[in-house]
């Protein structure tokens, strides 16, 4: 019972003392993005397929990213 207490006043006086150095931040990105090659050839001496400009794929895709953390005395 002793060793529990200690613990929990210890574990509280460490986090009191971190937290004027913890910063947690959320970052997104946004943007698009493009295929910029995909062919495909079926066999040897087949023909190619180009997914670009007989595929439709010379179309933009929107993209988003979200990154959450925590910076810790000014290391992430």
């Amino acid at each position: 019972m002793k060793k529990r207490l200690i613990m929990i006043l210890l574990l509280i006086g460490i986090i009191s003392s971190l937290s004027a150095a913890i910063k947690p931040f959320v970052e997104t990105e946004q943007g698009l993005i493009a295929v910029l090659f995909h062919t495909y050839q079926n066999g040897t001496s087949g023909t190619d397929f180009d997914f670009r400009s007989q595929g439709g794929q010379d179309v933009l895709y929107p993209f988003e990213r979200y990154t959450v953390g925590v910076e810790i005395a000014d290391v992430h």
